[in-house]
């Protein structure tokens, strides 16, 4: 079965009284979401994350400007089903410490987990592409972002409509595209994904040094601009 990483939306909970040090965020809850998956709280692998729980900034995972800015004193799931981090900022990187000042200000309210499913509740009907229940699921990082992938995620109060109504459309898009493909075709399809996967996007030239540790599995399916470049470099655009 395939592992990938996925991007949901989640966002800061000024209510929690965690001391003046931390910042309490809501990384994820139960019920399907904008990109059509569901995690069960219950299924949430958090291992992995908890023997490394950075914070990072916009999902990049290497070179000099990616290094963590902060960490995770907490990482658990309440009784609200509800995936919870207490993070700690670096307050010696300067990065750092404007981003915790836009959180306390709120000028940013939004984190995002990356994630990868190990188990669909039904895997004839539901992958990254079409959505569905994720029963096993691991999480990988949690990151600052100023755009949630879920435009109604709102600070404290609830949900509230508007703000990414373009890339909600692609994503429905490329859910209708799949979805007059047979199953050969998507095969297909999956194959040219896989194949640009570790294609790096256009960017800053890369650092001199070389790279200590080989990079995590590039994300897939729910960060939209990569979904879009990875299309793109596959010939096809929609």
């Amino acid at each position: 079965m395939s592992r990938q990483i996925a991007f949901t939306r989640a966002f800061v909970d000024r209510a929690a009284d965690v001391g003046d040090d931390l910042l309490r965020f809501v990384g994820a809850t139960e019920g399907e979401k904008g990109d059509g998956i569901a995690l069960k709280m219950d299924g949430a692998r958090l291992e992995r994350y908890q023997a490394n729980p950075i914070f990072g900034y916009g999902h990049r995972y290497w070179g000099r400007d990616s290094l963590p800015i902060g960490r995770s004193e907490r990482t658990e799931v309440d009784g609200k089903k509800r995936l919870m981090f207490d993070i700690r900022f670096d307050r010696d990187d300067a990065f750092a410490a404007t981003v915790e000042r836009k959180y306390r200000d709120g000028f940013l309210n939004a984190v995002s987990i990356g994630f990868s499913v190990i188990e669909w509740e039904d895997p004839e009907k539901q992958d990254y592409w079409r959505g569905g229940v994720a029963v096993d699921w691991e999480l990988y990082e949690l990151s600052s972002v100023p755009l949630p992938m879920d435009a109604s995620a709102v600070v404290e109060s609830g949900r509230a409509g508007g703000g990414l109504e373009v890339d909600a459309q692609l994503l429905d898009s490329v859910r209708d595209l799949l979805g007059r493909l047979d199953a050969d075709a998507i095969a297909a399809l999956r194959q040219l994904l896989d194949r640009t996967a570790t294609t790096p996007p256009p960017g800053p030239p890369a650092d001199p040094e070389p790279a200590r540790t080989a990079p995590p599995p590039a994300a897939a399916g729910h960060d939209l601009d990569l979904v879009r470049r990875r299309l793109q470099l596959a010939g096809i655009t929609i």
